[in-house]
């Protein structure tokens, strides 16, 4: 989605108020899905214009970051390309990005971090309808770059099984399935560099 970073309003937490061990230099941090729900509902959500969040490392916009991979292991990469030019070219496993307001419920925060998952997948890949098997499974956090300073990611999975012809958007280049073994050896950015290396360590897919 063409967003006007101007106006745009994304979901951001304080650095101060998001627990210390969350936030070490370069990290896939596994944690129970109830135990980061509960924690991030008692913070104070602050909805703040994308572009004053991006200049000021005093809160952290929370990124989703969904690693997409079918019944034979087989894994979404794709090269970057589009608005963030600072990623532009780099190979990512991850499908995700910024939570909107139009993405918030009432009911928790789950459900609105959930809801941004399934409009991003959407809006990047076509041809995903099913969502059931969408599962969270670690924080991500890097302070060595300029985006990661900004972001925290949560990490996901989703398996789209035997999906043969997927449909992407104009943002996406040389998208594939590829191997775990051969996708480490790919130039990632730094989240999916951090995020295969746990994966696959830790035999997750």
């Amino acid at each position: 989605m063409i967003i006007n970073e101007l106006k745009e309003k994304v979901l951001c937490f304080e650095r101060n108020d998001l627990p210390h061990k969350w936030l070490n230099n370069k990290l896939v941090l596994p944690i129970a899905e109830d135990i980061i729900y509960n924690k991030l509902n008692k913070l104070n959500k602050l909805w703040i214009t994308r572009h004053k969040a991006e200049n000021n490392e005093k809160y952290k916009q929370l990124i989703p970051y969904i690693v997409l991979y079918t019944n034979d292991k087989k894994i979404v990469c794709y090269q970057r390309k589009g608005i963030e030019k600072r990623l532009e070219e780099y190979w990512s496993i991850g499908i995700g990005g910024h939570i909107h307001q139009t993405d918030e419920t009432n009911v928790n925060i789950l459900n609105t971090i959930k809801n941004c998952c399934i409009r991003e997948i959407s809006e990047e890949i076509k041809s995903i309808n099913d969502f059931s098997s969408l599962r969270f499974i670690a924080v991500i956090n890097d302070e060595y770059t300029q985006v990661g300073k900004h972001h925290l990611g949560l990490l996901y999975l989703l398996n789209i099984k035997d999906i043969i012809k997927i449909t992407t958007n104009n943002e996406i280049s040389n998208f594939n399935l590829s191997n775990k073994t051969e996708i480490i050896n790919y130039n990632l950015e730094t989240w999916s560099i951090i995020s295969i290396r746990y994966i696959v360590n830790n035999n997750i897919i």
